[in-house]
């Protein structure tokens, strides 16, 4: 299972995920059994953050995300955050 959740925190696809399973394990496994393993591995991650921390992971992540992409991020002393964002290309 470690090896699965370390896949997953690495960003692996999940046919990859898929086939190290059908690979390593005497289980017989879905499609739709692996979506759901990455689904609550990432749900058990995600609650170990604070409120804050899911916040201003998900700013670096979009700040790392795209080019094209401007990106302010301010915190003031009693820990409010502003973003200012701006874009150069449109959404079709």
């Amino acid at each position: 299972m470690s090896h699965v959740k370390l896949m997953v925190d690495s960003g692996s696809k999940c046919s990859r995920i898929y086939d190290y399973i059908r690979d390593n394990s005497p289980h017989r496994v879905q499609m739709r059994d692996v979506y759901n393993l990455i689904a609550k591995i990432k749900k058990a991650v995600g609650s170990n953050l604070t409120d804050e921390d899911q916040v201003a992971e998900l700013l670096v992540d979009f700040n790392v995300s795209a080019d094209g992409k401007v990106v302010c991020i301010d915190e003031n002393s009693r820990g409010q955050t502003a973003v200012v964002s701006i874009s150069s290309q449109h959404m079709r």
